[in-house]
């Protein structure tokens, strides 16, 4: 069960430190002391049902902060999430770890749904099963493809997320949010996927741009770097929204 949350740890050295971080009602973002930032979404519940295993604080290394994906404090989970991607999806790493001939990056800007519109474009001949993405469904029926979203607390034609196992096999493509890795369901799901013979992306601001990540089911990953950190940690001071974030950064895509 634990092979890739183990696998994106490892992949991580000590030599990048927590330069600050927020955990926010919505979201948490985390500031490593090179500069770049980390986004995870926080998953509220009416009780904290696992107290921390630790005491985060500004200057522990962006590792231990991750070693703690694993924990079902899902606030302590979504810090290690978004250390974890201020770790991967740091712009300088990426070019040192894939090389810039395998970065593709869209423009960020006014029109901040580009990313997702592309995505559905390149498949809109298949049946994509998407797990926790962070548009609604109205937002997506205006999306060319077959899309079904799938999500814990479901709106209006979503499935509820614990049906992924009868709705896997219906699919051509899965799409995994980061928010996945954080509920534990990521591992089992692509597993199922790769069963199944469907091919797999991760999408999202919160999704790490990691080898571990894109070698677990040969997935395509479309993540998000931050361009502007300041801007980002001020708003996550406050009820940091969606459109907020994805106006200080860009989507960048590893195939």
């Amino acid at each position: 069960m634990w092979e890739l949350y183990d696998s994106l740890i490892e992949g991580m050295t000590e030599d990048d430190r927590v330069e600050d971080f927020v955990i926010g009602p919505f979201w948490t973002a985390v500031l490593s002391a090179g500069g770049s930032v980390g986004i995870a979404p926080v998953i509220s519940e009416n009780v904290v049902r696992f107290d921390f295993s630790f005491e985060p604080e500004r200057g522990m290394s962006l590792r231990e902060a991750a070693s703690h994906l694993k924990s079902w404090n899902f606030y302590e989970a979504s810090l290690a999430l978004a250390s974890i991607n201020a770790y991967y999806n740091d712009r300088e790493r990426l070019g040192r770890s894939w090389g810039e001939d395998r970065i593709e990056e869209l423009p960020g800007g006014r029109r901040r749904n580009r990313a997702l519109k592309k995505f559905c474009e390149e498949n809109d001949k298949s049946r994509i099963l998407m797990s926790e993405p962070i548009y609604d469904r109205e937002e997506i029926m205006d999306m060319p493809g077959m899309i079904d979203v799938m999500r814990s607390r479901p709106g209006f034609r979503d499935y509820l997320s614990t049906a992924w196992d009868e709705l896997i096999p219906q699919a051509d493509r899965l799409v995994l949010s980061g928010r996945a890795i954080m509920e534990k369901t990521a591992e089992k799901m692509i597993r199922l996927a790769e069963s199944n013979s469907l091919q797999i992306a991760h999408w999202g601001v919160d999704v790490p741009l990691a080898a571990p990540l894109k070698e677990f089911g040969n997935a395509e990953l479309w993540g998000f770097v931050v361009d502007n950190p300041g801007e980002l940690m001020n708003m996550a001071r406050r009820v940091m929204q969606r459109d907020e974030i994805l106006k200080t950064g860009h989507f960048v895509i590893i195939r």
